[in-house]
């Protein structure tokens, strides 16, 4: 239907003119014959408003009776509800306008960064607990109680040998390949593989084995591969559904510290990844136990040869930890919250 243009203009003078007179009420100002007028007690003032009104509602009476000869008796009704609905957008304009700009502004809000608890750094360090025992760090500090050149250079000789990181970006890409993927999926494609093998196919398979094939060329790697399919035969610690998970999120923790020394990682963003797997950690476990088990589980896994070396050491480690009433495992309880609500 289309809308008859002088009926819709002089409706609007009318309300515009009602819009005037309300605005001077409440703002106690009005454009006068000599500028604004503000003394409310003036006869100038209160004639400017009156005449504002006079004309507001003329101009609507007008506007309703075009819309009346124009549309009959429904058409004052459509000019009403419509300018019922022009006041209320007009009176609710501003809280639309700062509704729609902060709806518009958030995407692009910088979002506040959660807050770390204290005692989450004590706790997160907590988690590499056998392995800082094991290597004689302490539990407190994220490089060790003095860093100097001679240890920083040290722990770079110890990445290059152990990881061949020789700079920040190795570091880096080492760090997101443990949160990514790590030995984890490796691990579980080889249980998934050997675990569909019936007992001739894993006899043919270890024959294989000590034939050299699969690039498996040394007698330590032929004993390694030999454990996992043993291990993964006996189901063994219930490996075929064990979570390997601690293995590479302990690593990535320890090799984080490690970067810090060298100093390949600074201190702040070595405690964003560090507290970052601390919380995969915490999530994923039930117990510092639970946690510990795992990743002495996922080592042999890892390595046969290594764990015949020196797992007695990690074992100790690990039983020191759960049982020495000083120690982090038993000074810090599992379940802390690590950030701030």
């Amino acid at each position: 239907m289309k809308i008859d243009g002088t009926s819709l203009l002089v409706t609007l003078g009318g309300l515009l003119f009602l819009w005037l007179a309300w605005r001077g009420i409440v703002k106690k100002k009005v454009v006068g014959g000599k500028g604004n007028v503000k003394d409310t007690k003036t006869v100038e003032f209160y004639g400017i408003i009156t005449g504002y009104i006079l004309v507001g509602i003329s101009l609507l009476v007008v506007g309703l009776f075009l819309f009346h000869q124009v549309y009959g008796w429904q058409g004052p009704a459509i000019a009403i509800s419509a300018a019922i609905l022009l006041i209320i957008l007009f009176f609710q304009a501003n809280r639309l306008k700062n509704a729609m700009v902060s709806y518009l502004k958030k995407p692009f809000e910088k979002q506040e960064e959660p807050v770390i608890q204290a005692n989450a750094y004590t706790w997160a360090l907590a988690t590499v607990g056998m392995l800082s025992q094991c290597k004689g760090l302490d539990h407190e500090t994220l490089g060790g109680k003095g860093i100097n050149p001679l240890v920083s250079k040290a722990a770079k000789r110890k990445l290059k040998r152990e990881w061949e990181i020789e700079d920040e970006e190795d570091l880096e890409n080492t760090l997101q390949w443990l949160m990514d993927n790590g030995h984890r999926h490796e691990f579980h494609e080889v249980i998934q593989r050997i675990g569909q093998m019936d007992g001739e196919d894993v006899e043919k398979y270890l024959e294989e084995i000590a034939e050299g094939k699969y690039g498996l060329d040394t007698a330590e790697e032929q004993e390694e591969e030999r454990n996992r399919v043993a291990m993964i035969s006996e189901n063994r610690y219930n490996v075929r559904y064990l979570s390997f998970l601690a293995w590479d999120y302990l690593r990535l923790i320890d090799l984080t510290r490690q970067g810090f020394v060298a100093g390949f990682i600074k201190e702040k963003d070595a405690w964003d990844r560090i507290i970052s797997a601390a919380q995969v950690l915490q999530a994923r476990y039930e117990s510092w136990r639970d946690m510990g088990q795992h990743f002495l589980y996922a080592r042999e896994f890892w390595s046969a040869v290594e764990m015949n070396r020196d797992g007695n050491m990690y074992q100790k480690a690990y039983k020191d930890l759960l049982n020495q009433p000083d120690s982090p495992w038993n000074l810090i309880e599992w379940g802390i919250s690590l950030y701030k609500r």
